[in-house]
């Protein structure tokens, strides 16, 4: 899906990824939005729908049971030629 049908928050995302990868949803919530964010924060839970919306795309992916996210890359296959 092209990215111009992304979301405020989505394209803030991408843009801190690019930037910063690895990074959790506590750090990422807290960049997007400009302040200290917990878990418990309604910023927190779009944050995180948000990224399982990224994730759905197979534009960003989960990288450790710490709940850290990063840009995910694509690899091309190579075809085999005769």
């Amino acid at each position: 899906m092209a990215k111009e049908h992304l979301g405020p928050n989505q394209r803030a995302i991408l843009k801190i990824l690019t930037k910063e990868p690895n990074l959790t949803e506590r750090e990422i919530a807290s960049k997007v939005y400009g302040k200290p964010v917990t878990c418990y924060d309604s910023e927190y839970t779009a944050t995180s729908r948000s990224l399982r919306g990224l994730a759905k795309r197979g534009l960003v992916e989960r990288t450790s049971a710490e709940a850290k996210w990063k840009l995910k890359t694509t690899k091309k296959k190579k075809r085999k030629e005769n």
